[in-house]
């Protein structure tokens, strides 16, 4: 019997649907989640993936980790309502086929039929010509020509390897409007305003190892430390929350700011920044993140954040990522140009450090980008 995975969170489609593909002689595991979805891929492998479409994280988001972990996988999304025009944009993205609305065993059958034939698909090794004297020489001299050549392609293949292997710099995001950026136990953290979701990126190959969804609130800033994090809203708030796995909410204050462009941890107090009045506020770290004092900043402030050292702006004016003593914020201590920054199609949306590094947030050309360079500077 095909095992096929179904990724649903409503108990009223679980119910449906294990019925419909039991009808079709498939068994069924479902997963409530993406995270949960991927946890199950590296203890069973399914034949097929079916997607209830319209939950968080997006179908899109889906496909593509998907498609990332197990790239000739069947992706089915179930489509709530009949709409061509989604078909055939998710198709595009790489799902195998849509299932129109209602989710019936006739409706499902064909699109079943195909995927299980899909996935079982084997290839065959065509079987080697009768033997000659003539193929016999020719593949001696081959062999002899393979052997001198060799040593030669041995370096050349053990270079190109190891380009393939190195960690690229710059990543496109399977989301496009990231708005904030935090470290975390070997993990990239970013949240995305438009998905609503905190998106757990390994930072050893940027693969996501989990979302958190935030169903009642926009995310546009993030900050850590080693047992909370600062998430900014766009209601104009600034929520401390522990790094347990429900990111439970512990404070939550109106920051006052226009245009809030970071919030950030130094280990001692917390900082935010006003893209748009120019300034940066230290505050106290506690519930009422009261403000200490205010420092001006005479750049076009695009990002922000901090570390244990230095207070970090992302320039888009000057094309600068410039660093200011904690000590004396009003005086930078140094800049780096940043070819991004400068880039007119290219918008900056979120700065973070992870003591060695600093990263970029942005989007281009419909896509969310993240960008990493060396914080030595």
């Amino acid at each position: 019997m095909p095992t096929v995975q179904i990724i649903s969170s409503s108990e009223k489609d679980k119910n449906i649907l294990q019925g419909a593909f039991a009808d079709l002689g498939a068994e069924t595991i479902f997963s409530l989640d993406l995270n949960d979805a991927l946890a199950i891929f590296e203890r069973v492998r399914p034949r097929a993936v079916f997607i209830a479409d319209g939950e968080d994280p997006p179908s899109e988001i889906k496909i593509r980790e998907i498609l990332r972990i197990a790239p000739f996988m069947p992706v089915v999304v179930m489509l709530r309502r009949r709409d061509a025009a989604r078909a055939v944009a998710l198709m595009k993205l790489g799902a195998f086929d849509c299932a129109q609305s209602p989710w019936t065993p006739e409706e499902l059958r064909p699109l079943l039929k195909k995927a299980l034939k899909l996935s079982g698909t084997a290839l065959a090794v065509a079987p080697p010509p009768p033997d000659t004297m003539r193929k016999i020489v020719l593949a001696a001299g081959a062999l002899a020509a393979g052997l001198f050549l060799f040593a030669l392609g041995y370096g050349l293949s053990q270079h190109r390897k190891a380009e393939a292997a190195r960690i690229p710099d710059t990543v496109e995001l399977p989301y496009s409007h990231p708005a904030g950026i935090a470290f975390a136990d070997g993990e990239v953290l970013v949240a995305d305003w438009y998905t609503q979701s905190l998106y757990r990126h390994s930072a050893a190959d940027y693969k996501i190892n989990g979302v958190t969804s935030f169903p009642d609130l926009t995310p546009v800033g993030l900050g850590h430390s080693a047992d909370n994090l600062w998430l900014a809203t766009a209601d104009g708030r600034v929520e401390r929350r522990s790094r347990d796995k429900r990111l439970t909410r512990t404070a939550s204050v109106k920051h006052g700011m226009s245009a809030l462009t970071g919030v950030c941890f130094d280990g001692l107090y917390i900082w935010t920044a006003d893209g748009k009045k120019g300034i940066f506020q230290k505050r106290m770290n506690n519930d009422d993140m009261l403000v200490l004092g205010e420092y001006p900043y005479r750049g076009e402030l695009a990002a922000f954040t901090c570390d244990r050292d230095f207070l970090w702006a992302a320039d888009s004016r000057s094309g600068e990522i410039v660093k200011f003593p904690l000590d004396n914020p009003e005086r930078s201590a140094a800049a780096m140009s940043v070819a991004e920054l400068s880039d007119k199609t290219f918008r900056a949306t979120a700065l973070g450090t992870d003591g060695t590094s600093v990263w970029l947030t942005g989007e281009r050309g419909g896509k969310g980008l993240l960008i990493k360079k060396n914080a030595r500077f």
